[in-house]
């Protein structure tokens, strides 16, 4: 039996980047008449959009303040 791993160089790459990494073999059982390896390697591209926004910024302390004891009044 045989597996294999592929372990790349980062996790992220920009479009057009080279991908570069190892493919790693593990073949556990002799293999007659055996004499090379051939690979084919096939990928795809997809992008990712995430849509952020700014978190409003908090009342300063004084104001949190001022207005609770107005409203105890």
């Amino acid at each position: 039996m045989a597996s294999f791993f592929i372990s790349l160089d980062k996790d992220v790459y920009s479009a057009g980047e080279t991908v570069s990494g190892e493919v790693l073999l593990n073949i556990s059982a002799g293999i007659s008449g055996f004499s090379g390896i051939s690979l084919q390697l096939s990928g795809f591209e997809s992008v990712k959009t995430v849509k952020t926004s700014p978190l409003p910024e908090p009342l300063p302390s004084n104001h949190i303040q001022n207005h609770s004891k107005t409203d105890n009044k």
